[in-house]
């Protein structure tokens, strides 16, 4: 559940962190670095994607072309060494677009700036992107693993590997370059969450002792840190000792900045090992602030599929543009399978500040009835067709009928 919403982040983040690393790792090798600022390349390639300016395959061959010229170097004649610098601008995008990652798929409206081209761990899943002009990841990739073949000891190399095994959804190759990393530089806290979650991905989403271990090595390094507290959360979840989650998810609510959607992750997950404990459904959860224009409606399940949902089914519901580019401008989650369900999204379920539902007159709606309680589309998940209606409407009806295989 929560793991696969942060892998989300893991991919946009990987991009800055990929250009990143290779500037500073090429700039090593050759004694002089790029003529240009990778860093600020890549994020004004970021923004033009999310705003619309560019779409999925002109920002796929600006970035392989990037990176082509990156990869020119030869290979390190020496260890690397350095420390990781783990600030990333632009967080609050970031944060917004690990749950748009969750709605891109089948029963998505597809947009130039959406993420189907990111290949799903259902559907697609391991394929590199197209090949473009200047390259494709996969290739990438391969000759990132052969300079790690000449360079063993180069720990933020093992790392820069883990973290594009991941953007190809290669999330056992990834495991194995994290694990090396993980031996070669200081304990972090960031660096373990991540490979605590690739290694949970790795594993078909499922915990094991490994993963657990990774998750309090991460929380010995920083007991507040936010990513690995919403993990070890999570694997108290899925054990369902949900007092152990409760109070893991109370510690990860407290560290978050407030109003922030860590925090709100943290109120929902909360809701909804307490609604375990008591056997009841979690209330639809009423914000501070929740006020203005509201779409509402029902979400049914078609007859046939009666047979294929299960009371720990999670249901998520997000509004997004007309025009469906960009993240959702609002998403509602709910555990149960009592269809039909009632739903409301209003400005308080914004997962970006500044980016509401009140600002477009009409929205796209879509519902996703997920097996795994995860943002990433998944296998068995169910989805309705998206749903175009004025803000205002309170009487949609959202209709499951389609299974994703």
């Amino acid at each position: 559940m929560m793991f696969a919403v942060y892998i989300g982040v893991a991919s946009i983040a990987l991009c800055l962190l990929l250009l990143w690393g290779l500037s500073k790792w090429s700039s090593r090798q050759a004694g002089q670095g790029p003529s240009v600022d990778i860093g600020q390349a890549l994020r004004e390639r970021l923004l033009a994607r999310a705003e619309g300016r560019i779409d999925q395959a002109e920002f796929d061959r600006q970035q392989a072309a990037l990176h082509a010229s990156l990869l020119s170097a030869p290979a390190s004649p020496r260890p690397a060494t350095g420390k990781l610098v783990w600030a990333i601008p632009g967080g609050v995008l970031l944060l917004g677009m690990a749950v748009y990652f969750g709605f891109s798929g089948p029963g998505t409206v597809s947009a130039p700036d959406s993420m189907p081209a990111t290949p799903s761990l259902s559907a697609g899943a391991g394929a590199p992107p197209a090949n473009t002009k200047g390259g494709d990841l996969g290739t990438v990739v391969k000759r990132l693993a052969d300079k790690m073949e000449a360079d063993p000891k180069n720990g933020e190399g093992w790392l820069l590997l883990a973290k594009t095994y991941g953007e190809l959804r290669r999330f056992a190759e990834a495991d194995a370059a994290y694990e090396k990393a993980a031996a070669l530089l200081p304990a972090d806290a960031t660096m373990l969450a991540d490979w605590a979650d690739t290694h949970v991905m790795a594993k078909d989403r499922k915990w094991d002792a490994a993963g657990r271990d990774i998750v309090k090595r991460a929380l010995a390094v920083d007991p507040k840190h936010v990513k690995s507290l919403a993990l070890a959360g999570s694997e108290a979840f899925d054990r369902a000792d949900y007092k152990g989650a409760i109070a893991i998810w109370k510690r990860m609510k407290a560290a978050a900045q407030p109003d922030s959607m860590d925090s709100k992750l943290a109120d929902a997950n909360i809701a909804e090992a307490e609604s375990m404990l008591s056997g009841k459904k979690p209330a639809t959860p009423v914000l501070a602030g929740a006020s203005g224009p509201v779409v509402a409606g029902v979400v049914t399940l078609s007859p046939k599929l009666r047979g294929q949902v299960s009371p720990s089914d999670t249901l998520f519901v997000a509004a997004k543009a007309p025009d469906g580019k960009g993240p959702p401008l609002a998403v509602w989650k709910y555990q149960g399978t009592d269809f039909p369900i009632e739903f409301r999204l209003d400005d308080s379920m914004a997962i970006i500040p500044g980016r509401t539902l009140s600002q477009h007159p009409e929205v796209i709606v879509t519902v996703r009835l997920s097996k795994t309680g995860s943002a990433d589309l998944g296998k068995g998940d169910i989805s309705g067709a998206p749903a175009k209606t004025k803000l205002g409407d309170t009487t949609m009806v959202l209709e499951l009928n389609s299974i994703n295989q």
